[in-house]
């Protein structure tokens, strides 16, 4: 006669000095699980091949009113959830504030949010249970290139600057890869934030830098903060998941889409939204799913991108003074894990965001850009090697502080007019530049680009999505 054990009928113990509590729970079909309870130390094997393990159990907490904007539900509630943690609420009389296996993508000691379609307030008792919070097993280091896929997440870079001011209807790169896209009506000021160590939001990762945005006064259109990531193939099809750390001068309620942007010659652009979150006083993990579409039956044409509007406020929201943002993550799978950068490495990430853009900062009074040689007495043609090979011949140029000298390196120094590439011999790996001068060149004579005598001189080239 066939039998069956129960795990309940089996009690073990563990070896001398593993004695602590574990339980293979069973599996998924991908990723952690959505609902039931767990206990600490309980390990799932999904069908994909990750494993899984509660790092803390499940919890309940009674919710006492609920409100919802049509995209986002707000429990209030004494709690100790964490975002990407999974919940069930039971209980409520007005059964639209009742969900099951609804992703929490952010939570306070005192409230806990979840996307949801309901609209109005309820009050009453419900009560709010968790899954747990699971870990999927990483390899020992702390990085693991290639899983983030968005670039600079950790605000490293910042070859443009620390600071920019972002005029209305404005739209400005500011940290290495992140566009800002002002509202219509109101300035905003980003600037770079450093830590003090010990400090970061995660602990055993001791991140240098955050970014801040400061907007006050009344939304009339919908600023936001993007990234585009090169090729609208990128996570096509995929479940995706978004997290990034975040806290605001005072309380506020944002949103995010995703715009599949099939490039010059390609099909009109995708857009898919929209969730919601709460962005609380104290420094939280926010995170979010979006699945992709297909893009069977597009057309893909040049410069195609997929673009993560990670956090951008809808018109009518009264600005919430500065929101602070840090550890931005984008990653194929239904739950977020273990922050680490795009490549894993300082020199890695600063690559990866030359590809887009480069900025050359000798830092010397008379550092040297490039040679070449004059055409005129007025102009010369400079050929200026690029340290990595850029996305596309770079479109945009930037510069300040630059001279020209002509003939021999004891020839005068004189500032530089106009700077403008010149198209059909500039590649991703070299650009030739077009330089005018005042007068005093000899045709044919060498020429260099210079600083001009001033050590904030610098030159920038772009290759921007």
């Amino acid at each position: 006669m066939a039998q069956s054990i129960s795990q309940e009928a089996i009690g073990a113990t563990g070896l001398p000095g593993a004695t602590a509590a574990s339980r293979y729970a069973g599996a998924t079909a991908s990723g952690a699980p959505t609902s039931g309870t767990f206990a600490v130390g309980d390990f799932i094997v999904d069908q994909s091949g990750s494993t899984w393990i509660c790092t803390a159990s499940s919890q309940t907490a009674s919710a006492t009113t609920a409100s919802g904007n049509g995209n986002l539900i707000t429990f209030t509630a004494s709690n100790s959830f964490s975002p990407g943690q999974y919940v069930n609420v039971t209980g409520f009389s007005n059964t639209g504030y009742n969900v099951s296996n609804a992703y929490i993508n952010s939570a306070s000691s005192t409230q806990f949010t979840v996307v949801s379609s309901a609209t109005g307030s309820t009050t009453g008792t419900g009560t709010a249970v968790t899954t747990g919070t699971w870990t999927r097993q990483l390899p020992s280091t702390t990085q693991v290139a290639g899983k983030n896929g968005f670039i600079n997440g950790d605000f490293g870079v910042w070859q443009r600057g620390t600071s920019f001011t972002v005029g209305s209807g404005a739209s400005t790169y500011t940290a290495d890869r992140w566009l800002y896209q002002s509202d219509s009506s109101l300035t905003t000021t980003i600037t770079q934030q450093t830590f003090t160590p010990g400090t970061a939001p995660v602990s055993g990762y001791e991140g240098t830098y955050f970014i801040r945005l400061a907007t006050t006064g009344t939304a009339a259109s919908y600023p936001s903060f993007n990234q585009r990531i090169e090729d609208v193939r990128k996570y096509a099809g995929q479940t995706i998941t978004v997290s990034f750390w975040a806290k605001a001068s005072s309380s506020c309620n944002a949103n995010s889409a995703i715009n599949q942007n099939f490039g010059s010659g390609g099909s009109s652009q995708v857009q898919t939204g929209y969730p919601s979150y709460y962005i609380g006083t104290s420094w939280q993990r926010i995170s979010f799913q979006y699945n992709v579409p297909s893009i069977a039956g597009k057309t893909i044409g040049t410069s195609s991108y997929l673009e993560i509007q990670m956090l951008y406020f809808n018109a009518g929201t009264v600005m919430p003074g500065t929101v602070d943002v840090w550890g931005a993550q984008i990653e194929a799978g239904p739950t977020a894990t273990q922050f680490t950068t795009a490549s894993g490495s300082i020199g890695g990430e600063l690559a990866l965001c030359q590809r887009y853009y480069i900025r050359t900062t000798p830092g010397l009074s008379y550092g040297t850009y490039g040679f070449g040689f004059a055409q005129a007495s007025t102009t010369a043609v400079v050929a200026v090697n690029l340290p990595v090979t850029m996305r596309t011949v770079p479109t945009t140029l930037d510069y300040s502080n630059l001279a020209l000298q002509s003939g021999s390196y004891s020839s005068s120094v004189n500032a530089s007019g106009a700077l403008a590439f010149e198209a059909s011999t500039s590649s991703p790996q070299l650009v030739m530049i077009f330089a005018n001068y005042t007068t005093g060149m000899t045709a044919n004579q060498p020429a260099r680009l210079l600083n001009n005598n001033n050590t904030a001189g610098y030159l920038g080239v772009g290759a921007e999505l």
